[in-house]
């Protein structure tokens, strides 16, 4: 009885142990151990292409798109005032969880998870140093192999480069959760191969989670405040409504899959889904309770269905199951190919045509004709209204905007430039503007870039700026964009001139591609403005 007991005893000893462990993800930056606590890592990738933005810490590598999301990517070499060093293979972007929102770092390499009682943990009073001793939370010691690794404050990390860093903006599904991502890390090495990795949009119905491949997913959207009935549709096909000017059909799962049914409010999502059977392609909304959060698994967490929970019709559109925390939680992967390539849907969709074609063909040709005059005049007109103009141009490869009504025109650069004496050191000079004295400013040397010599592919941009007109020479002028106003979003505030300057930002997922919006009034300050004025002013009268 007595061993019987000490084993359990035992048993306690080691589960309590197991609770009370704290995990720390260890990495290498030069010769230094570091780890960041597991806590705060909300996911692990390679380094991505970034956008450089001016007038920002130089510890901020640039601005990356991490799945349609905006992400700040920094040297983590710099941040701790290290020697930069080439990146390699083994280089990864830790993306780590700072007041909700992620921020990347750069590291050599990333090694292991390793678990230690909090005992283990030493005060860095009691030990030496390289690294400023502030961005630390404290050392371990002799931990599976290592000398000394150094934990890494993450507040304390970011605040350092950051501390006015208010809100960075993303697209719904960024935040990861640690639960997801310690899936990830707990099977990740540094020879990791990203292309065994799964990414699943998740999200709830009757309080089960449910999944789709991000591959198939196109978008996430609200649910509109109208939805068009369809005659003779099934029950689980809500209705359907205009997506930028194509007929969407919603299906309810909850209804589909004869779960309780609930009020629709605030919280519900709808996930568009795009469809392919050979060419034709299609969407169809998936209206869920709430979508959760961008899974990121490894394809061999995926389980077979059990046959025994499956019937012949369903069999086909469940692709397996998904067990996190340790079986605590369950997704399952629902196919969206199979599950909605059903004949309900799809004559769903073709009776809303005909309803519509049915009523139109009702009215009288005349009355068709002059509704359809000005359907079209007022749907042009909302276009018009809605859409707004971009002017792109480059600066040292990278890739800058402003607002067409901002622009003037735009001017090919004259061979030469009247210079003036004691001005601003970006103000290049100055130039005859059909009988207008024009002040011209080089782009590159107001945002402190690298200068290059002239080519016939630069331009000035003439923009207005507090009613008065001023010329910048910019690399070259690329297109004009016609953006709907939801593609213009606030950008990461990383410096102060570069939040007056650059608030915003364009954000082309499917392009991957992100250009900064300059503000033409904020280019210049209220000093720098007059002190132009004054110096042309001056030559002028000369």
């Amino acid at each position: 009885m007595s061993n019987v007991n000490h084993a359990e005893a035992h048993s306690a000893l080691l589960e309590d142990d197991q609770e009370n462990r704290r995990q720390f993800v260890t990495f290498h930056v030069g010769a230094e151990c570091m780890a960041f606590d597991m806590e705060r890592v909300m996911e692990i990738v390679r380094v991505p292409k970034t956008v450089e933005v001016p007038l920002t810490p130089s510890s901020l590598l640039g601005l990356a798109n991490l799945r349609g999301a905006i992400l700040p990517v920094l040297s983590l070499r710099r941040v701790l005032q290290l020697d930069d060093a080439e990146q390699t293979d083994a280089s990864r972007v830790m993306v780590l969880n700072y007041g909700g929102q992620p921020m990347g770092f750069v590291v050599d390499r990333v090694t292991r998870v390793i678990g230690v009682q909090p005992d283990a943990i030493e005060n860095m009073e009691k030990v030496g140093s390289t690294i400023d001793a502030s961005l630390l939370s404290g050392v371990l010691k002799n931990v599976e192999g290592q000398e000394l690794v150094q934990l890494v404050d993450v507040d304390a990390l970011t605040q350092q480069e950051y501390g006015h860093l208010k809100s960075i903006s993303q697209v719904g599904l960024q935040n990861t959760s640690v639960a997801a991502n310690n899936q990830i890390l707990s099977s990740q090495n540094a020879d990791d191969d990203e292309q065994n990795i799964l990414q699943l949009v998740s999200f709830s119905v009757a309080g089960q989670e449910y999944s789709f491949s991000i591959d198939a997913t196109q978008e996430i959207i609200r649910l509109p405040s109208k939805i068009n009935s369809v005659p003779k549709a099934p029950p689980h096909v809500l209705g359907m409504i205009d997506l930028r000017n194509r007929v969407l059909p919603l299906v309810k799962l909850r209804t589909m899959f004869n779960l309780p049914e609930n009020e629709l409010s605030e919280m519900n999502r709808i996930v568009v889904l795009t469809l392919r059977r050979g060419r034709q392609v299609s969407m169809v909304g998936v209206v869920v309770d709430e979508v959760k959060e961008v899974l990121r698994i490894q394809q061999e967490q995926i389980e077979a269905v059990p046959a025994l929970l499956l019937d012949s019709c369903d069999k086909q559109e469940l692709e397996g199951i998904c067990q996190l925390d340790e079986g605590k939680r369950i997704v399952t992967l629902l196919s969206a190919e199979r599950l909605f390539h059903r004949d309900d849907v799809i004559e769903a969709v073709e009776a809303a045509q005909q309803s519509e074609q049915a009523h139109v063909g009702s009215i009288p040709e005349s009355q068709r004709e002059e509704e359809d005059n000005m359907n079209l005049d007022a749907q042009a007109e909302q276009l018009e209204e809605e859409e707004t103009q971009l002017v792109v141009f480059n600066l040292e490869n990278q890739e800058y905007g402003v607002m067409i009504e901002s622009v003037k025109e735009i001017l090919r650069l004259p061979e030469n430039l009247t210079k003036v004496p004691k001005t601003l050191d970006f103000v290049e000079g100055m130039m005859n503007l059909r009988g207008n004295v024009l002040p011209i400013i080089d782009m590159r040397r107001r945002f402190n870039l690298t200068t290059q010599d002239g080519s016939d592919r630069q331009r000035i941009l003439v923009l207005n700026h507090y009613h008065t007109q001023t010329g910048y020479i910019v690399d070259s002028v690329s297109e004009v964009l016609r953006l709907q106003p939801e593609q213009i979003e606030a950008a990461p505030s990383l410096s102060e001139d570069q939040a007056k300057i650059m608030g915003r930002i364009v954000n082309l997922r499917r392009d991957k591609r992100i250009i900064t919006v300059l503000d033409p009034e904020q280019l210049l300050s209220a000093n720098e403005q007059s002190e132009i004025v004054k110096q042309n002013d001056e030559n002028i009268n000369c």
